[in-house]
């Protein structure tokens, strides 16, 4: 296939560009005269969701908005099927998430401009694609788009795809494109190229001026073969000066697709233009552009549209770049240095152009960096190794400029061909008998970069293209540099110098590479031409006229030749020429120890002192300069020592010299040493470097002012501390992080990756560090190359090793060599990683680093010290607690004996951080005590006394007190104290908690004491418990003292008792009663003079009672007979136990009377009892015979007369507390008349009392009704306010619920979102009904029984709850619709007599009508035919809430984090509270009464295990928890929830709603008060009915008294 010149393209574009516009403007100028010609505006518009819909609009208006724009895609987005959205070719597990529409919504073009308002159709052009991005909002949005670039190639570039391609010819294609990107790059703007090769990635970058979305720098035309725009530009790379660096390659237009797809088969290229905002990235995958080369398709790849990261800000701060990152890769296998000095070769004159000006100074055109590395430091490769060993003389130069002759036929191009090149010729001499080609193969071989040539069949031409080398590009030698044989016979050069040639073409645009530019095209005539100079044209070629220039002169090919052979003469006799050796005193060495050192293999070796080359000696001592380049990058100054021959004296063999550097002194140089006759050589810190350099010029003789002055500056550059990048000066080495320059660090502090140490030279000193200066200038660190080993040792084991001259004390060691980076040499980079020296730093403690360069070029050697403190960590890892605190360091614990309700302690506390190294306190902690028992903590209270900070605030000195039950921790009082803060740090120490001091006394007896004892028993169950406050039984052998009264002890002990281990003294049996009837006993326990208990005890009361009339005055003389007497009780009962010989009554009525009167079952008769006959009073006792304090008094007056009668008195019954009083002597007149006179008085008297009495009781009932009146009052004034409240509550309640609703109404639409994404289902066939309906602004339709879906049917208050209750249900119950009856299930589905359904009826007709259909079964909820729930409803909510009784625990309490019940959280709008069902109720006492019943909601899911006893009918918690029934638990990780209850606003409060608060909080004062006036109403009338039943009881009373005073009167 015929190519055309760069020349006649660019012409041919012009002219195509001129053409375009005018037919542009024809287009325009027709349309705007013809009014129907139709306009077909394609969008291809990228979803929030990562798909893409296609819209077309056919003659859209000119002023269609961007708004309405963003609605007809929302309507396709609707209308269309979600799964198509998807990428046709990668079909996805997960669906696209639902795109949030709303005002929100806006537009971006792919350079990351935003559209939100404005025209749309300016944005586009008629009858082609335009690519918008749509972004809705999204905390997360989408920056990978499927189908987003179109790159379909042209056909017949498919079959023209390079086949020759090599995985580094493939990559060299790649940095071609990034080449010719970074040269278009300003004067200013950095020019870099960095290449990143690893195991399973290549990334290339470059600054240059980046991609974009737009038309015109569009990354799709990277991507598309065929598209680039680096051709257009390759004319202007014909012509202009050698080396031609202007690397316009592109030609073809596949180079990047096809050597991306050759290296490896998936490529991400990003992009980004100064101007953009965003990152563009093109995705390549080669099976997927294989798949559709086999069809017509179009090519659509995926794309990203992101934010720049803060990596590519850093790295390329002009704003512009390219990354190309090829993975999966075909050949996994990199050597890293080999790539680098292929790639050096490949781009040496843009790497280091030593002919960019007229000072032929070399420059850096472009920076080249393969894996951080600059390959200016590369020192291996072909072009550097056959630079080093070309003499050191001007090559031979040629300029030729290539064209076609005017008579040629072009064959209808518009312009002539031409092509410049330029040919430099370099002389390779033999040094000491070896090629100088010889040399390059041989480092070559040794470098591994070996060319597989030898001498004779070496490359001979190079050539570059526009400055790149063409690898295969290996010709021999040109006609012009062969030997012509006219002239063998009679030459003076002989054949062999033809052979030292060496040709490197520098070609231009002009010149046609092969298409994967790894050699010039080989039918090309230009190529032929070139590969024809020297011969003379031959008529039978084209006519290609080449003009031969040499320094401006023209040249014919005779003068070529001639020419070409002086300069040849002149280079063999310069520099071929062979050493004279002239020392006499030769030493000879067999086989040399270290030839290596040396340079030299062979087994014999001379040593001389003096050499003569070229006329001139050379000899030991003599100060020489050897030229840049030789041996490094600068000049080097030594001192010559000994030169080096191998073999015989007439053997070519190699010859070496030995220089020791200036800097260096003369003990550590070489020497010879001579042993019993036999030589040796030390090569010490000298350079072995070949001879041939005095022979090349490149080495030179210094004199003494020379040597001087470079002492002088080598002095100021020599070595003279070492230094330590610190985090600020490691940064521009791409180190995140420098050696701490704090001398203290934290235990666990992170190392750096890399500690780089540099040499520092004299100049650097800390005058100049107090500067504003560059500390990594590469001025102020030595460049030389050596070894620098890092020690590390731990100060405290190496000064006790030092004391006990123990071993090695380094506790970590490393070397390394000298390196560069950043164009900056001398760095000694010590890494880190891989070295486990976290566990080193853990410890607290002083570290040593230790830095000394290892090679011993100085007597003495650098060496540099740093102490680094390690202290301990500020987190804090745990606690030490003892209560001596020097256990704390010895780790030993003693156990702590504690006793209730003292002060304890100290103990102290040490804290240590996460490596266990002691810190101090910071603050005083919140301290927290705890006593524990096997891991439980025990009801034990903690008191903490006094906390203080001792010793430097290393430890926490802690004085508590304890209190509580013992009874977890008997019988040995044994537990462990534990003692931390809220952080969870905290430690133990075991502990004994004795009870505390004797606090109280109980006297436990299972024998009743009070009224129950008598004297002579015996107490046989009496206990004393001895307990502390804290009802602890006290410690075992405690002292009590017990004091009686009316008891005494039976075992004769004194009155101390001990108690026993359960803190009780034992008196049973020991106790008798000593005391008399009727009195009091007790039982007093003492502790140190201190009363604890006092138990007080009546003995049973018994009373003597003469059961006879015995009168108050009496006849002297006159007897009583049958007096009976009695023993009662304190109820006025007989004792019917006193009975029995110990029992009889005695009168001292006569002192010699002893008579005993027995008594029976309580009671004793006396038959006679005579009185005395002289008058007066008589007083006598009658009492019992064993217990004397059981006696009757009787004191009796005797009259002087017998009285006519005996007197009885009837019973009367007196008020309580009311005597009677006798009568006077003087009113005794008859028996008759004393008993009705003393009856009268008896009758006033009672009148009296009683009527005060009713007076008082009448006074207190009109008390209890005025008080009941007046609360009566206050009630029912405090019922109309809580009326009130209600009403006021009520109305605004509705209000609140119609606003919330509002506000959920976004809520909403994210539910119906859900339940459309359900494809193919009943509820998203509804759920689209109801939306067309909505945005036809029409009513729903007309399906009556039809309620709606359950999900749409309640609101809930949070997402949590939304959550929980909808995984509850389920997906199945969620989706379900809902009839009021069977009607309207009837109106959803119609089955034939068959029972098949009939598609053209009900909610399948629906679904037809919207191209979708019903898969499966769905469910449908009938109301008429479930459950009603029968129980009572809060009147007063307007939310119909079910009231249902909370659950109890076993003890009685309402669990912990119970929230309620599921049916009542469920938020219904107004019209679904009444008439939603066919029953008249609400749904949730129907519908979602069935769905949820009585299940629980808990706050966690462990709240809800904890209360699962009283669970009955299933739980759910917020967390995830579900009990589907008692027993039945669903475990695992929380499903995705389809389909969502909707949620009410989470706006703030409004002030409606704060006025709701207030009313709801008065409303609950109110009530409390209204219960507390209807309990004191209760109890008034209680009290009133009391009191006026005792009122009439007093009246009748009275009024009974009142007759018989009556009746008496009347007598």
């Amino acid at each position: 296939m015929s190519q055309q010149t760069p020349l006649h393209a660019s012409a041919k574009r012009k002219r195509m560009d001129v053409e375009e516009g005018d037919a542009k403007f024809t287009r325009r100028k027709v349309e705007a005269e013809t009014e129907n010609v139709k306009k077909m505006y394609t969008f291809r518009v990228l979803l929030p969701n990562g798909s893409n819909l296609t819209l077309s609009l056919e003659n859209p208006p000119e002023e269609m908005s961007v708004p309405d724009f963003i609605r007809s895609v929302q309507r396709k987005c609707i209308r269309e099927d979600k799964g198509k959205l998807k990428c046709k070719e990668e079909e996805t597990e997960n669906s696209p998430r639902p795109i949030r529409w709303g005002t929100h919504v806006f537009l971006e073009d792919n350079m990351g401009n935003r559209i939100k308002n404005g025209k749309i159709i300016p944005l586009a052009e008629a009858n082609k694609i335009t690519t918008l991005i749509l972004q809705d909002g999204s905390s997360n949005p989408v920056h990978t788009y499927q189908n987003m670039w179109d790159v379909t190639p042209k056909p017949h570039l498919l079959v023209a795809l390079p086949q020759e391609y090599s995985t580094e010819t493939a990559l060299a294609d790649l940095i071609d494109n990034s080449l010719q990107a970074v040269w278009a790059n300003l004067s200013g703007e950095r020019r870099l190229i960095s290449v990143i090769i690893g195991d399973q990635e290549i990334s290339i970058f470059d600054s240059g001026q980046g991609m974009d979305g737009s038309k015109e720098n569009s990354i799709a035309k990277w991507g598309t073969m065929g598209s680039s725009n680096h051709r257009a530009v390759r004319c202007e790379a014909v012509g202009g000066r050698p080396p031609y660096l202007k690397p316009y390659f592109g030609m073809y237009g596949f180079g990047g697709v096809a050597a991306c797809m050759h290296l490896g088969g998936l490529v991400m290229v990003s992009s980004k233009t100064k101007t953009s905002k965003k990152v563009v990235s093109l995705r390549l995958e080669k099976d997927s552009l294989i798949q559709r080369s086999k069809s017509d398709r179009v090519w659509l790849t995926p794309g990203e549209i992101r934010e720049v990261s803060q990596e590519e800000r850093e790295m390329f701060p002009d704003g512009s770049f390219t990354k190309v990152h090829i993975s999966s890769l075909k050949s996994q296998y990199w050597n890293e240095n080999q790539l680098k000095c292929m790639l050096k070769d490949i781009y040496f004159p843009y790497i280091q152009n030593d002919r960019s000006d007229e000072l032929m100074r070399t420059s850096t055109p472009v920076d080249f960096e393969v894996n951080g590395t600059n390959l200016t430091e590369v020192e291996g490769g072909e072009v550097v190794a056959t630079n080093l060993a070309s003499c050191n003389a001007p090559p031979f130069v040629l300029e030729l400029h290539l064209k076609y002759h005017p008579d040629t036929d072009m064959k209808g191009t518009a312009r002539r061909e031409k092509a410049n090149a330029s040919l430099s010729c370099f002389y390779f001499p033999i040094i000491r008998g070896k090629e100088s080609i010889d040399t390059i193969l041989e480092k070559l071989d040794i470098e591994k970069h070996g060319v597989g040539e030898n001498f004779e069949s070496f490359s001979r031409v190079s050539i570059r293209h526009l400055g790149r080398l063409l690898p295969d590009a290996r010709w021999g030698r040109l006609p012009f540099m062969e030997p012509k044989r006219r002239r063998i016979e009679n030459a003076l050069i002989p054949q062999q110098c033809y052979k030292r040639v060496k040709c490197v073409v520098e070609t231009d645009a002009g010149f046609v590479p092969t298409t994967s530019k790894t050699d010039l095209a080989h039918k090309n005539q230009f190529t032929i031409a070139l590969r024809n100079l020297g011969h003379k044209p031959d008529a039978s070629s084209p006519m290609i006229h080449v003009d031969i220039k040499k320094d401006g002169k023209r040249l014919s090919v005779n003068q070529l030749d001639k020419e070409y052979e002086n300069w040849l003469k002149a280079m063999h006799d310069s520099y071929d020429e062979e050493a004279e050796y002239c020392d006499d005193e030769v030493v000879w060495i067999l086989n040399p120890s270290n030839g290596k050192d040396l340079g030299i293999s062979h087994k014999v070796l001379r040593v001389l002192r003096q050499i003569r080359i070229k006329g001139q000696l050379w000899k030991t001592g003599q100060r020489i300069k050897i030229a840049k380049g030789a041996t490094g990058g600068k000049n080097f100054y030594a001192t010559l020592e000994y030169f080096l021959c191998v073999g015989s004296d007439g053997d070519p063999g190699e010859a070496r010299m030995t220089c020791r550097p200036m800097e260096c002194p003369e003990e550590a140089g070489s020497r010879l040493m001579l042993t019993k006759g036999n030589g040796s050589f030390e090569l010490g810190i000298s350079k072995s470097l070949p001879l041939e350099l005095i022979s090349s010029g490149k080495c030179q003789a210094v004199d003494d002012k020379t040597w001087t002055n470079q002492l002088q500056k080598k002095t100021l550059k020599a070595p003279a501390s070492i230094d330590i990048l610190n985090t600020e000066q490691v940064h521009i080495f791409d180190v995140d992080k420098g050696f701490p320059e704090e001398v203290t660090v934290q235990a666990g502090f992170d190392l750096p990756k890399e500690i780089i140490a540099v040499v520092r030279p004299r100049s650097f000193t800390k005058d100049n560090m107090d500067k504003s200066l560059d500390c990594t200038d590469q001025k102020y660190i030595v460049k030389e190359s050596r070894e620098m080993k890092m020690d590390i040792k731990d100060v405290r084991e190496y000064e006790c090793a030092r004391e006990s001259s123990a071993g090695n004390d380094v506790k970590y060691t490393m070397q390394t060599k000298a390196s560069s980076r950043k164009r900056v040499n001398g760095l000694y980079c010590f890494s880190m990683e891989g070295y486990n020296l976290l566990k080193m730093f853990t410890k607290a403690g002083r570290y040593k680093f230790i830095f000394s360069l290892v090679d011993g070029s100085h007597a003495n050697p650098l060496y540099r010290e740093i102490d680094l403190c390690v202290q301990a960590s500020d987190n804090v890892g745990h606690w030490k607690l003892s209560n001596q605190l020097s256990d704390l360091a010895s780790g030993k614990l003693e156990r702590l004996i504690a006793r209730l309700g003292t002060q304890i302690g100290p103990i102290y506390i040490s804290c240590y951080d996460v490596y266990s190294n002691q810190m101090a306190f910071k603050s005083y902690p919140n301290l927290q005590i705890q006593v524990q028992k096997k891991g439980e903590q025990v009801k034990i209270e903690t008191e903490i006394e006094s906390v203080n900070l001792i010793q430097n605030n290393m430890h926490l000195q802690v004085e508590f007190s304890l209190r509580g039950n013992l009874a977890f921790l008997q019988p040995s009082f044994e537990a462990s104290l534990r003692v931390g803060d809220k952080e969870s740090f905290y430690d133990e120490i075991p502990i004994i908690v004795l009870p505390g001091d004797l606090c109280k006394v109980m006297i436990l007896s299972k024998q009743e004491l009070d009224n129950c004892l008598r004297p002579g028993d015996v107490i046989h169950d009496l206990k004393l418990q001895a307990i502390d406050a804290y009802a602890n039984p006290v410690e075992r052998g405690q002292r009590l003292k017990v004091e009686l009264e009316g008891l005494k002890f039976q075992d004769q002990s004194d009155l101390y008792r001990k108690v026993d281990d359960q803190g009780c003294v034992n008196l049973g049996g020991l106790l008798k009663v000593t005391g008399n009837y009727g009195s009091k006993g007790y039982i007093r326990v003492c502790s140190d003079s201190q009363m604890l208990r006092e138990k007080q005890f009546q003995i049973l009361i018994r009373e003597l009672k003469v059961m006879s009339e015995i009168p108050e005055e009496c006849y002297a003389g006159s007897m009583i007979d049958d007096v009976m007497f009695g023993i009662f009780d304190e109820k006025g009962h007989v004792d019917e136990e006193m009975n029995g010989c110990q029992h009889s009554l005695m009168i001292d009525l006569y002192s010699e009377d002893g008579v005993q009167y027995p008594f029976r079952k309580g009671k004793c008769t006396i038959p006679k009892l005579s009185f005395p006959a002289n008058p007066g009073t008589l007083e006598f006792n009658a009492f019992h015979s064993f217990h004397p304090d059981l006696l009757v008094h009787f004191k009796i007056k005797l009259l002087p007369c017998q009285p006519l009668a005996m007197v009885k008195f009837p019973e009367q019954g007196f008020e309580e507390g009311e005597e009677y009083q006798p009568c006077d002597e003087s009113e005794i007149l008859t028996p008759c008349t004393n008993k009705t006179y003393l009856h009268v008085k008896y009758i006033l008297n009672s009148l009296e009392k009683w009527e005060e009495k009713l007076k008082k009781r009448g006074a207190k009932v009109g008390q209890y009704e005025q008080k009941l009146r007046a609360l009566k009052k206050s009630l029912a004034d405090l019922k109309g306010e809580i009326d009130a409240l209600t009403y006021t509550l009520t109305t605004g309640s509705k209000s609140d619920d119609k606003m919330t609703s509002n506000q959920g109404s976004h809520s909403v639409e994210e539910t119906l979102e859900e339940i459309g994404r359900q494809v193919n289902s009943a509820a998203a066939v509804w759920v689209e009904l109801v939306r067309w309906h909505q945005l036809q602004s029409v009513q729903p339709p007309s399906l009556p029984d039809v309620i709606g879906v359950v999900a749409l049917l309640g609101k809930v208050e949070s997402d949590l709850i939304s959550l929980a209750l909808s995984e509850y249900l389920g997906k199945e119950n969620m989706m379900a619709i809902v009839c009021k009856s069977r009607k309207g299930l009837e109106q959803l589905e119609t089955r034939n007599l068959a029972g098949k359904i009939i598609p053209s009826f009900g909610i399948y007709n629906i679904a037809h009508r919207q191209n979708r259909r019903i898969d499966g079964r769905f469910r449908v909820i009938c109301l008429e035919d479930i459950w009603c729930y029968k129980g009572a409803f809060k009147s007063d909510d307007p939310q119909r809430q079910l009231i249902i009784e909370d659950p109890k625990l076993s003890s009685g309490s309402r669990p912990g984090g119970f929230l309620g019940y599921a049916v009542n959280m469920i938020k219904l709008d107004p019209e679904n509270l009444y008439s939603s069902a066919s029953r008249g109720v609400s749904l949730r006492e129907t519908l979602f009464f069935n769905l949820f019943s009585y299940v629980q909601v808990y706050k966690t899911r462990n709240h809800m295990m904890q209360a699962i006893s009283c669970i009955k009918h299933g739980a759910i918690s917020l967390d995830g928890g579900i009990i589907r029934q008692r027993g039945v638990i669903e475990c695992g990780n929380r499903e995705e929830v389809a389909v969502r209850f909707p949620t009410t606003s989470s706006k703030q409060i409004t002030s409606v709603e704060q006025n709701r608060l207030y009313i709801e909080e008065k409303l609950k004062g109110k009530m409390k008060k209204k219960k507390i006036l209807e309990d004191e109403i209760e109890q008034t009338s209680i009290a009133l009915a009391k009191a006026h039943e005792k009122f009439e009881d007093t009246k009748k009373e009275l009024e009974e008294l009142r007759d018989q005073a009556a009746n008496l009167s009347s007598c």
